[in-house]
């Protein structure tokens, strides 16, 4: 058995919790062990207890409350204390991290206990100077040490890598891409010909997200008589903004918050449209998700999402955050049935051929499996 650590820092709603799960989901029980660490409460421990009622080696789910997404020193400190003492204590195989906070204060652990095998997934790069501040340089530098205690960093885009080496956040002998994966579902069910279309934003409301920009593209599409529907899915700190411009703009009949909602493959193949605007991402799910249900997609061409879309046939990529060249792409799809069809299809074609859960979660496995030598000091 393979003792596995998984840890992540917050069990929300998120692509980094929805790769964790299935990981999680994927691997054979009868050859790991595994053991998940993250902040208490959200949706992701309750779907690993769920998928703990159907299997015999449960996963065993540890909550630490003094995990906290933003710098405290003192909870980080006993976050810290806390992780290198299970480590020491249970020896595990391997440690695998996931977003950036557990990602540094976990790799120094694993690597002070001397876990044989530590890697940490970059799920995009949030760690920039107009987020970080005067902390930047300092975030950056620890980027840099943690890095030379991994095993491996995995990238979820080609983006996110350059990025990472070009900061020397990882360098060339240890740095791995692994396109996130999801499940090929069932054909997308036909979309009624001629009916109002349907464009749907998918997201937890709160940063790097602009659900506003999608509101705005509503109010242009509005004013120009283009009839359709927003539908908003996703809860967080910006929903009370997304409500309060609804009603100061007159949205309320085409433009409707749907909230957090456990049937969003469903609403998505009830759909015609699908956008995503982001200040960074790394890969995200809800898009790959969208495109496997054979929608055409609008999104901002940041981080992974253009080696995901291809500009011109399974979606447009905005360059920039004007409402006014966003409303413009979704003018186009909705006037061009066709088009929608068409690039739906390129779409879905894409999410089979390149981003296959089996495919992702074959090449964690290799990682997990595979004898790596000693670490030492890394080569850039």
């Amino acid at each position: 058995m393979i003792k596995l650590l998984m840890c992540i820092t917050l069990s929300e709603t998120g692509g980094s919790q929805r790769v964790v799960y299935d990981i999680l989901a994927n691997l054979p029980e009868d050859k790991y062990d595994i053991t998940m660490v993250t902040a208490p409460g959200g949706d992701l421990i309750d779907w690993v207890n769920r998928l703990n009622q159907c299997r015999k080696n449960v996963i065993r789910v540890i909550t630490l409350s003094c995990i906290r997404r933003n710098i405290s020193p003192v909870n980080d400190f006993v976050t810290f204390i806390r992780l290198l003492s299970l480590m020491r204590r249970s020896r595990f195989d391997v440690a695998h991290f996931h977003n950036s906070k557990v990602g540094l204060l976990g790799r120094a652990a694993a690597w002070l206990s001397r876990t044989p095998k530590t890697f940490y997934t970059v799920h995009g790069w949030g760690l920039n100077r107009s987020t970080t501040g005067i902390l930047f340089p300092f975030l950056s530098m620890a980027e840099r040490i943690v890095a030379r205690m991994s095993t491996a960093v995995i990238f979820v885009s080609r983006s996110d890598m350059e990025r990472g080496l070009q900061n020397k956040w990882a360098y060339k002998s240890n740095a791995s891409l692994i396109y996130n994966g999801i499940a090929d579902g069932s054909a997308p069910r036909e979309r009624a010909s001629g009916s109002e279309p349907v464009i749907i934003f998918v997201a937890r409301l709160a940063e790097p997200k602009e659900p506003l920009l999608a509101l705005q593209a509503s109010e242009i599409l509005q004013r120009e008589g283009y009839a359709h529907r927003l539908l908003i899915v996703g809860d967080g700190p910006m929903y009370p903004d997304c409500v309060q411009y609804i009603g100061e703009h007159r949205l309320q009949n085409c433009a409707f918050m749907l909230g957090k909602r456990e049937d969003v493959r469903g609403l998505l193949e009830s759909s015609d449209i699908f956008c995503l605007f982001s200040r960074w991402e790394g890969l995200p799910i809800s898009i790959l998700e969208a495109m496997a249900a054979g929608l055409p997609v609008v999104a901002s061409a940041v981080g992974g999402i253009p080696e995901m879309v291809e500009h011109g046939s399974s979606g447009y990529l905005a360059e920039d955050f004007s409402a006014e060249n966003t409303a413009e792409y979704i003018k186009t799809l909705i006037r061009d049935e066709g088009l929608r069809r068409r690039m739906g299809a390129a779409a879905r074609a894409a999410v089979r051929e390149r981003f296959a859960l089996e495919d992702m979660v074959s090449k964690y496995r290799q990682l997990y499996e595979t004898p790596y030598p000693r670490r030492g000091r890394r080569s850039s």
